[in-house]
C-alpha cells in the first residue's frame, strides 16, 4: 500500500516483464555471435570459449589472493591458509567471468551489434510540501532519507551548500525511508517532521532533528519542536501533536517496503 493506494501485480509486471527482456536479448546477441564464430573457426561454440577466452586467463597471484583475504578477512575469521583454495577458485571464477564478459563485448564492436530495446523509465515525483529551493528549479534532488542515518546526516550540509551554489537551479526534494530494522528511532522522527510539514516548518524541522541526532526519542523530539517555535504562541510540530503523529505511523509502516520498489508511487 503507498498512500493507501494498492499496489498489484500487474503494476509490476511491465518492469518485470522488461528486465527480463533485456536479460534474454543479451543472452541471445551473445549466443549468436558465438554460433558467428564458431562456424568462422570451424569448432564447437563451447570451444571457442575454452581457446580464445578461458586458457588465457591467468591464475590468481598470491598478491591478488591476499589482498581478497584482507577485505573479507572479518567476515570469514579463519586463517589466510585455510582459505587459500577457496579464494583462489573464487578469485578465478571471477576472472573467467570477466574475460567472457570482455571477449562478448569484443565480438558487439566486431559485429556493430545495436540495441534498441528501450529500458523502462520510473517517474519520481515528490512532495511539494518538502521542497528546499524553486519549483521551477531545472534541477530536482530527490533524497531518500532517514533522520537516524549517520550517512543522511553528514550528507545535509553538502545538500545545503549545493543549493547555495546553484541557487534557482537546483532544488532538493525530500521523501522518508525510514529504516526502522536498524535505526528505531527513524520512524518516529519521520512521524514528528509530518506534522511539521502541516505547519509549514519541515524544513526547520529537518534541520533540528540532523543537527540533534541523539535527541530522537519522543522527549527529544517534543524539544526540538518547542525550540523551534520559542517565542511563539503556537503548538510545534511534535508539541500536543501525537495524534496527528500516529496518523502518519501507518502509512510509513505499510510503504517501507514498498517504498524500496522501482514501481512504489509517491510517497
Amino acid at each position: 500500500m503507498v498512500a493507501g493506494q494498492p499496489i498489484y501485480d500487474d503494476d509490476l509486471l511491465p518492469l518485470v516483464q522488461a528486465q527480463v527482456k533485456s536479460k534474454a536479448l543479451e543472452n541471445l546477441v551473445n549466443q549468436k555471435l558465438l554460433e558467428a564464430e564458431s562456424r568462422k573457426k570451424g569448432i564447437p561454440a563451447e570451444k571457442v570459449l575454452a581457446q580464445e577466452v578461458d586458457a588465457k586467463v591467468p591464475e590468481p597471484t598470491e598478491a591478488e589472493l591476499q589482498a581478497l583475504y584482507i577485505v573479507q578477512k572479518e567476515q570469514l575469521r579463519k586463517s589466510f591458509d585455510e582459505l587459500k583454495a577457496q579464494l583462489q577458485q573464487l578469485l578465478k571464477k571471477a576472472k573467467l567471468q570477466q574475460a567472457r564478459q570482455d571477449y562478448y563485448t569484443r565480438l558487439r564492436e566486431q559485429a556493430a551489434v545495436s540495441i534498441f530495446l528501450q529500458k523502462p523509465k520510473v517517474e519520481v515525483t515528490h512532495d511539494p510540501a518538502r521542497l528546499r529551493g524553486s519549483p521551477k528549479a531545472a534541477v530536482v534532488i530527490v533524497e531518500f532519507s532517514d533522520f537516524q542515518c549517520p550517512y543522511c546526516q553528514s550528507v545535509a550540509p553538502t545538500l545545503k551548500k549545493l543549493l547555495a551554489k546553484y541557487e534557482g537551479r537546483v532544488s532538493l526534494a525530500y521523501r522518508d525511508l525510514p529504516l526502522r530494522d536498524i535505526h528505531p528511532q527513524a520512524q518516529l522522527a519521520a512521524e514528528a517532521s509530518r506534522c511539521a510539514v502541516e505547519q509549514g516548518k519541515f524544513w526547520e524541522y529537518h534541520d533540528l532533528l540532523f543537527e540533534n541526532p541523539n535527541k530522537l526519542t519522543r522527549e527529544g523530539l517534543v524539544e526540538q519542536a518547542r525550540r523551534q517555535v520559542q517565542g511563539a504562541n503556537r503548538t510545534g510540530p511534535a508539541t500536543g501533536a501525537e495524534g496527528r503523529s500516529h496518523r502518519y505511523s501507518g502509512i510509513l509502516h505499510q510503504r517501507q517496503h514498498a517504498q524500496r520498489q522501482p514501481a512504489a508511487g509517491r510517497l
